[in-house]
């Protein structure tokens, strides 16, 4: 196994959108499920701040609750064929480069493991560390199983999952949001994905570089 490594985040970075909240509504949907209410009742709890800033993700997963999971593979499958249109082609020409030069490609998101390990065999991706789901039996209970794979929490599953401090030093980390800040700190060379003009103010003072430096590969 390759020990130099890409960490790469996935929501508006390896595509154009937030995809937890986005993934369960869709799957609702496709079993006939009407979700524009849904959408306005969490608008409206959000408004009022009663769901905290992560809250709002959870009181969406929270609709999935007693879904066989059987269905939600199923779907995810449907899902990942989706986001083809969703794609970050220049984030995608990155992953690529660093592939072909030897690198470990890994997603670390926020995002539910159950459509980002499909993502990662249709593109060829070798590791997925995100959000997971948690069962009772053949069911969703619509929790998280486990802690929400964001911010310093997206550090602790690396670790768990067999890559040391060590390593994620050495690594390199593309992601769009200031909320991997940790990551970007400990990551030996860091990226941001943006569209502006100009780096924000934060990414300058932490020395976060434009993705587009990446495509050059030390």
């Amino acid at each position: 196994m390759s020990n130099k490594i890409l960490f790469v985040d996935f929501c508006e970075t390896i595509v154009d959108k937030q995809t937890a909240d986005d993934f369960c509504y869709k799957y609702l949907a496709n079993k006939g499920q009407k979700i524009n209410h849904k959408k306005i009742i969490k608008y409206l709890l959000g408004k009022l701040r009663l769901l905290g800033r992560l809250g709002g993700k959870r009181h969406v997963l929270n609709h999935l609750n007693g879904s066989n999971v059987h269905d939600v593979e199923l779907f995810a499958n449907e899902y990942v064929n989706d986001l083809t249109k969703h794609l970050n082609n220049d984030v995608m020409d990155i992953i690529a480069q660093h592939k072909s030069a030897g690198y470990r490609i890994v997603i670390v998101s926020g995002g539910y493991e159950v459509y980002l390990k499909k993502f990662a065999r249709k593109y060829d991706i070798d590791q997925v560390i995100g959000t997971r789901l948690e069962l009772k039996g053949s069911s969703l209970t619509g929790q998280f199983s486990g802690p929400d794979c964001m911010e310093g929490e997206k550090i602790s599953r690396i670790i768990e999952s067999g890559i040391n401090i060590e390593e994620i030093k050495s690594a390199t980390f593309i992601s769009d949001h200031v909320s991997d800040l940790p990551l970007f700190k400990l990551a030996g060379k860091s990226y941001i994905y943006h569209k502006e003009a100009k780096l924000p103010a934060w990414a300058v003072q932490n020395n976060v570089k434009d993705y587009k430096h990446a495509l050059v590969i030390a």
